[in-house]
């Protein structure tokens, strides 16, 4: 699989967009300044009729990979409440539950 990667550094850290090369599928992740030993994951996303074929999890072994490469530790990401697939979705690749709040559970992998 290959991606279209943006990369943007911004005054309090750094966003990258990552894109399949097709458009099916996108995730954003970031680090902040304040917290530069993990990366914040946001918005994965892919089209609905290009579903249940492995892409998100492609897309989460490429977060994975931009951790590794730019010595992150730890990749967090927030799944809203009330659990359902999603959440299992995360914690069957290896995120684990951190902590919650009235509207999200927090996950994070340790890479």
């Amino acid at each position: 699989m290959k991606f279209v990667i943006h990369k943007n550094k911004v005054s309090w850290g750094t966003v990258w967009h990552i894109i399949t090369n097709d458009g099916m599928g996108c995730v954003q992740a970031q680090i902040d300044n304040d917290n530069p030993n993990t990366l914040f994951v946001s918005g994965l996303s892919v089209y609905e009729g290009a579903r249940r074929r492995g892409l998100a999890t492609i897309m989460l072994h490429e977060i994975e990979t931009l951790a590794i490469d730019n010595d992150i530790e730890r990749i967090r990401l927030n799944v809203d409440k009330p659990k359902s697939w999603v959440y299992d979705f995360y914690i069957r690749r290896g995120y684990e539950f951190w902590d919650e709040d009235e509207d999200d559970y927090y996950l994070v992998k340790y890479v």
